[in-house]
């Protein structure tokens, strides 16, 4: 039963996370014609890899269950 409790709690969390990351990737998008497209370029790359990782977690969490 906890961990039925503790994987809800996780995926709520990752969900947030993914929801946070996409917010960051698009903010960085909007304003990277006022900064360096290059800097924003590998900014972007480090979210995206980083979301694709929280989304594995979450999909291995989901077939787990």
């Amino acid at each position: 039963m906890d961990s039925v409790k503790t994987d809800a709690i996780d995926t709520s969390r990752l969900t947030t996370i993914i929801n946070d990351l996409t917010s960051m990737r698009d903010t960085i998008l909007a304003n990277s014609h006022h900064d360096s497209p290059f800097l924003a370029g590998l900014l972007v790359q480090a979210v995206d890899d980083r979301l694709a990782e929280v989304q594995d977690i979450m999909a291995g969490s989901r077939r787990a269950s």
